[in-house]
């Protein structure tokens, strides 16, 4: 009984900080990791998937060369979130348009060859 009430609490606990993930806003931040070709990690500990776009993952064929070029673009910089109607994904990552200045880097990797719509 001691042991269902411990598990039960915990569940509950990780249950709780899932539903109360606060609404992703626009903005300017700065990255802090790339994940890989169309994934980063935000100054804010939040996981930013590029919109419309998909890469190669890293331990496929061109993977690393998307990944290499992403943290090219976007490494340590400050970036500019733009969201869509669709703010989430399953996963419950980010989706948004990333921009360095006046270039989309979601669109730049499609321009480079690395991504598909």
């Amino acid at each position: 009984m001691i042991i269902s009430f411990i598990f039960g609490f915990s569940l509950n606990e990780l249950f709780k900080k899932n539903n109360n993930k606060s609404e992703p806003k626009e903005g300017i931040y700065t990255v802090k990791k790339v994940i890989d070709g169309d994934s980063i990690i935000l100054d804010t500990g939040e996981e930013v998937r590029y919109q419309g776009i998909d890469t190669p993952e890293p331990n496929t064929r061109w993977g690393t060369e998307a990944k290499t070029l992403n943290e090219n673009l976007v490494l340590g910089k400050k970036v500019r979130i733009e969201l869509d109607r669709t703010k989430l994904d399953i996963y419950g990552r980010t989706l948004a348009y990333v921009w360095i200045r006046d270039t989309m880097v979601n669109e730049k990797l499609l321009e480079e060859g690395y991504a598909k719509v």
